[in-house]
């Protein structure tokens, strides 16, 4: 039986941002800091660019009344936010219920993390900085009471964003349990001899590969250079054209969404298996050739 991509589409957005984030860490000497940010985003608006393909056009019938309950909680989280809320439970609650209703309705629920995602304030609530609190907390006794230590707890966490904290909180989760489990339990890519050859002589294999790798790089370079040519937009700060082209073919990393996106598109197992040999190569060949270009040219000067 295949399995629901919409179980676990969520995670293979961290896993494909992490091999292409990744590249550019192992080349940090060689990889300004402006280039890691403009992957990193252009990863996660790609990413988020499939989900929205597979909610929209991989999705089952409707149900109007789980989607209205959907968009009625995810108000109730606005509302929250408005109210300052600031009891991470009530959010975790409440957020099940929206990947349940959304779940419910036919839209694959992996919109829901991504829309609760979106939500999370990625500024501190409080704008007067550690120093306020420091300085309050100075001034508590020797033997603070219990509403004084919960008032200087609360004011801290208000200090920081939620995004940070909460990225903090599951970055070991994440980072060694989740997404390794998830790479080796789910990719589901069998390589073999056989397979191997069959996808050299398959013209979707081959057209996988291409597009990942010389589709990444044309439409990626291609779009930044017309975005800069118009004006509309200003490159990264102190990056260099040889190291946009290299970001770009790194971005040919699509691994795991790819496989998901194969496995709706087509339905006879045959096929299915040869496509995701293709994004397999095609993902491999994406990260060399990124790599090769970013190692052969020159280093950062570090900084004074």
């Amino acid at each position: 039986m295949r399995e629901d991509p919409r179980q676990t589409v969520g995670d293979a957005m961290a896993t494909d941002i992490a091999f292409a984030v990744g590249v550019l860490a192992v080349l940090s000497d060689r990889v300004p800091s402006g280039l890691k940010v403009f992957l990193l985003s252009l990863a996660i608006v790609g990413d988020i660019g499939a989900i929205l393909v597979i909610a929209f056009f991989y999705s089952g019938g409707l149900e109007g009344a789980w989607l209205g309950a959907a968009v009625l909680l995810m108000g109730l989280v606005v509302l929250l936010r408005r109210l300052r809320v600031l009891w991470v439970p009530v959010y975790v609650v409440v957020g099940v219920g929206v990947w349940l209703a959304t779940f419910e309705s036919g839209v694959h629920a992996t919109i829901a993390g991504v829309a609760l995602g979106l939500l999370t304030p990625a500024k501190p609530t409080d704008p007067r900085g550690f120093g306020d609190v420091f300085e309050h907390a100075s001034q508590l006794s020797a033997e603070p009471d219990a509403h004084s230590l919960r008032t200087t707890t609360l004011q801290a966490q208000e200090v920081v964003s939620v995004t940070e904290r909460l990225e903090h909180l599951l970055h070991p989760w994440t980072s060694f349990l989740i997404v390794p489990l998830f790479a080796l339990a789910n990719a589901g890519v069998a390589l073999s001899i056989d397979g191997l050859r069959d996808a050299v002589t398959s013209n979707i294999a081959v057209g996988i590969v291409v597009g990942l790798v010389a589709g990444k790089m044309i439409g990626i370079t291609g779009m930044s250079w017309l975005a800069i040519r118009l004006k509309a937009r200003r490159g990264p700060a102190g990056v260099t054209w040889r190291q946009l082209i290299g970001s770009s073919a790194v971005a040919g990393i699509g691994f795991t969404v790819s496989l998901f996106i194969t496995a709706l598109a087509f339905d006879d197992p045959a096929i299915v298996d040869t496509a995701k040999v293709g994004v397999f190569i095609g993902s491999i060949v994406a990260g060399t050739v990124g790599a090769a270009i970013l190692m052969t040219g020159p280093a950062i000067e570090p900084p004074d």
